[in-house]
């Protein structure tokens, strides 16, 4: 978790993130940056437009390819999000939270549904 953290906090202008973390930069083939061999899940993007926002820059990518370890690939051959278990950032608390448990198919159930009062009787009660 440190090294994730790093990575977005230091710039690789100055410093040389993958020596500082002790992980492995790979070349890739498709874009001009490496990504971190230890990552199970990698998406290698191609920069498509910078936005200043103020005090921030926006980056916006086009994914050019992905890659992802064997251990979090599920039955149907795609990446199953519990064995991946990722993190969300929030900028406002600077805090980084797992992903909860599954909606039981919520999405599924909803697609026939035709009015607000159909929907509210699906969300589970406090």
């Amino acid at each position: 978790m440190k090294e994730i953290d790093y990575f977005g906090l230091v710039s690789g202008r100055t410093t040389d993130k993958f020596a500082a973390t002790k992980l492995t930069a790979a070349k890739s083939k498709l874009v001009d940056a490496p990504y971190v061999k230890e990552f199970p899940l990698v998406l290698e993007c191609k920069l498509v437009d910078v936005t200043e926002l103020g005090l921030h820059t926006q980056f916006i990518g086009e994914i050019m390819d992905a890659k992802a370890d064997d251990e979090i690939i599920g039955r149907g051959g795609a990446v199953d999000i519990k064995l991946l278990r990722p993190l969300v950032f929030t900028p406002d608390t600077q805090d980084y939270y797992g992903i909860g448990d599954s909606s039981e198919g919520l999405f599924r159930r909803q697609t026939h549904l035709s009015r607000r009062s159909d929907v509210v009787d699906l969300l589970p009660a406090d």
